[in-house]
């Protein structure tokens, strides 16, 4: 069960569109893992949305899409172009819900997420830490890098068709 081992299902598809629809695809705990993680990171690079919309860059990757259903030659175009917006462009081909509202962050994880900047700013990184293990355990995923601290929910909640184990 893929919720149970913490995967997202649409880590699962992404996983699965790496690979050609005529192929076959040998199960990997390892690749699975790392299209979870590049779903994360994707979903993070959305939420920096630069707002360039490339026309070329479209035609160019949609003849990807035409040319025998390339999706891994496609997912690998739109990983070059690192633009956001061409990512939204193409969600409705590749189902990854990129474009679906994410369930906002709670009070109490808005709360959680303020305390933890301020110890950052603090430089109090060890309790800053316990507060990163507990956002994940709510699977927020938390990106520090020089421009700032990104939260993503890893997945919607309203996906999950049963209650979070503990």
């Amino acid at each position: 069960d893929l919720q149970a081992a913490g995967i997202d299902p649409l880590a699962f598809r992404l996983y699965v569109l790496h690979h050609h629809y005529r192929s076959v695809i040998e199960y990997s705990l390892t690749q699975l893992k790392a299209a979870q993680a590049e779903l994360e990171a994707i979903r993070i690079k959305l939420q920096t949305d630069d707002g360039r919309s490339d026309e070329k860059a479209v035609a160019r990757l949609s003849l990807l899409v035409n040319e025998d259903l390339n999706i891994p030659k496609l997912l690998e175009g739109l990983h070059l172009e690192g633009n956001s917006t061409l990512w939204k462009a193409f969600d409705p081909i590749l189902g990854l819900g990129l474009t679906d509202p994410i369930a906002a962050f709670s009070k109490a994880e808005q709360q959680l997420m303020d305390r933890r900047d301020q110890l950052r700013k603090d430089k109090q990184f060890k309790a800053s830490d316990l507060i990163t293990k507990k956002l994940g355990f709510d699977d927020i995923v938390v990106h520090d890098s020089a421009g700032g601290t990104t939260y993503v929910r890893r997945r919607n909640p309203s996906l999950d068709n049963e209650p979070k184990r503990a």
